[in-house]
Order: C-alpha cells, then structure tokens, then sequence
C-alpha cells in the first residue's frame, strides 16, 4: 500500500492497515470530494441546500485573509510523501493553512494530527522564508474548529513521526490491531484475524479493546457499556457487509458452496426516466388521468430546486440556488411536507471513539 498523509494514523495505529479502492468509495467520500471542489473553484453547482451551508461556513473561515497570498489544494511534498493543502494564506514568514473535514466523526484534534502535521511539514519545505504555520481543522458538521500552531523547529519531531510510520507499514509478519480508528476505514475487515477474533468474542467481553461485560443490546445495564458497544457497532457492522459481500463474490466467481446459504438473485429497484412519455403511454393505454398519474409520483425538492434555477436564470436572471429555495419553498409551503424528524446519537463535540471505548472523561483539546 502507497503511503500518504491521509491515512498516516491508520497506519500508525494498525501496520496492516489498507484504504478501500477509489472505485468502492462511500458517499461520504463523493460528497467530500464533491465539497472540496466547491471550496477550490467557487462553483456550487449541484450542490444542495445542506451542501451550500457547509461550504458558506467553511467562507467564514477564510475571509480575514485580505492581502495575503492565497493558494488553493496546494500540492505539496514531505519525506517522499505527497499531498494536497486545501488552503493556505501565506504573509511573509508567517502562514495560515486550513483543512476542511466534512465528515460527521471527530477526527484528532490539529495539534496531534499526523495528516496535519504532514501537510505543514510539506509547506515548510516548499516555502524557505516560513517560519511559523497556524493550522486549522474546520468541521462545519461539528461546528467545530481545533487550532494548533507550528514553528519549523517543530519539524524534527514530524519527521521522526513519518519515519516510524514507514517502518511500521513494513514490519515483517506484523499483526493485525484492531483500533476503531483504523478498523473504521480499513479495506481488509473481511480477511482481518484480529478483528474475527474481536466479533467472536463479544459475548464474552474478552478483548484487549475492553468490551462491554454484556454486549446483547437488552441487557446492558451501565451507560459506560452502552456508549462502548455504540462506538463498536460501527466496526462490527461495516465488517458484516464486508463478509457478506465477500462470500457473495466467493460464491459468483470461485463457485463456493457456503454451508445453508444459496445464491439468489433480485431484480433493480424500477425507475421512470421520462415522466411525460410514461404519463402519455399509461393515459393512451389505461386512460390515467394526470392528476391520478401524479398521485403515484414523487418530487425530489433538490432536484425541482435544480431545474427551476436553471428555467429562472435563463431568463436573465441572477438568482443563487439560496435565493430559489427561499423563493420555491415559500410558493409550496401549503404542499411541502416536511417529513418525521430523525433521532440518533451523535458524539458530543469534542469527544473521540477511543476516549470513548477507554472510558476517558476529558476531552480532547
């Protein structure tokens, strides 16, 4: 696996760590890739209304650097690595340097964090005159920010930390660990030893990861064993889909016979790509009317949002996507329902899964 700043603490935490293939990435990843780009290009083209209010946000970050100079995904290079610096606004030896995460998990606070602290070694080396880097980890999900300040003496330690990280990618026979920072984002879940054994053995609580004393979801009595199981849930789960996918591909491809289980197959989910011919053809051949064909549909509001920009700006107007959802939801507020609400848990700000699992009251800084 090629080393690079993004997965440094994976790596660190589990020698056998492995990042999925870009071409099984989730959406969380589309939409990151997708929000980037609107923070580097100015376009928020597509995006939704949730969408648009992250990366105004993220604005607010950057507009009290007037006069600077300004650069934007600045490729940079540290100890062989490469990487890429979502913002960076330089005056003269002192500079400012944001990363955007727009995920919904916590991820390690800027003055700890290997991704971050590769990306301002990267910077020192490009730039001579630098002598002093602010880096910023802008969560707008979170709402939440950690600021850390970096000077070029502060390097050697960085350095040191990469090196350590490369040889431990290349450790001999070296052992699966299974630590939820890693084992969220790892490829190998399905063929990992150490995690298996960790999913056997919840019942009985013996794991170095100190497994709650009942893991069955009704019979945890202590609020400690239920926020425990809460964050292992998350491993657990995205290892199930692994396997399952895994034996599915074992059974298709190799023409394994898995014990009890057969191979079935089910039709796609049926989609109307022309709503107007689709209404022409049920009305000629069933004689639907439009409204009783329109009972049976569904609008997406972003994409009715879509469409009507594009029909209002083409008419010379200059409307934003904002301005247009103000403008749609007020004509429909009579026929817009709003849907049920969500409810689930949420980390408390500031709080990582390991302070979380190792029963850590402080949070982190």
């Amino acid at each position: 696996m090629r080393l690079s700043p993004s997965v440094l603490e994976c790596v660190e935490a589990c020698p056998r760590y492995e990042s999925a293939p870009s071409d099984e990435s989730s959406d969380v990843a589309t939409e990151g890739t997708l929000l980037h780009k609107a923070m580097e290009t100015g376009d928020t083209t597509g995006l939704d209304d949730d969408q648009l209010e992250l990366v105004e946000r993220c604005k607010e970050y950057t507009r009290d650097d007037e006069g600077a100079e300004i650069f934007r995904e600045l490729k940079v290079t540290m100890c062989g690595l490469r990487g890429t610096v979502d913002y960076f606004a330089k005056r003269g030896k002192k500079g400012r340097m944001i990363d955007y995460k727009f995920g919904r998990i916590p991820v390690t606070p800027a003055g700890k964090n290997g991704q971050l602290q590769s990306y301002v070694l990267g910077l020192f080396e490009r730039f001579d005159d630098l002598e002093e880097v602010e880096a910023e980890l802008v969560m707008p999900r979170l709402d939440d920010v950690t600021i850390h300040t970096y000077r070029r003496s502060d390097m050697a330690s960085v350095v040191d930390r990469i090196a350590a990280v490369m040889a431990r990618l290349h450790m001999p026979n070296a052992r699966e660990n299974p630590v939820e920072k890693a084992c969220r984002y790892c490829a190998r879940k399905a063929f990992c030893q150490a995690l298996s054994e960790l999913a056997s053995t919840v019942c009985t609580g013996v794991s170095g990861m100190q497994l709650p004393e009942v893991y069955k979801p009704g019979e945890m009595v202590l609020p400690e064993d239920r926020a425990k199981a809460q964050v292992l849930s998350y491993i657990l789960e995205d290892w199930a889909k692994q396997v399952r996918k895994e034996n599915v591909k074992a059974a298709l491809e190799n023409g394994v016979e898995i014990p009890g289980f057969e191979v079935r197959h089910r039709a796609g989910s049926p989609r109307i790509n022309q709503p107007d011919a689709a209404f022409e053809m049920m009305k000629e051949r069933f004689g639907l009317s439009l409204h009783e064909f329109l009972s049976a549909c569904t609008v997406k509001v972003t994409g009715l949002l879509d469409v009507t920009k594009e029909v209002v700006n083409s008419e010379g107007a200059k409307k934003t996507k904002a301005d247009v959802r103000s403008e749609v939801f007020e004509t429909l507020k009579d026929v817009i329902n709003e849907g049920q609400p969500v409810v689930f848990l949420q980390r408390k700000k500031g709080k990582t899964d390991e302070e979380i699992i190792q029963g850590s009251g402080t949070p982190s800084q």
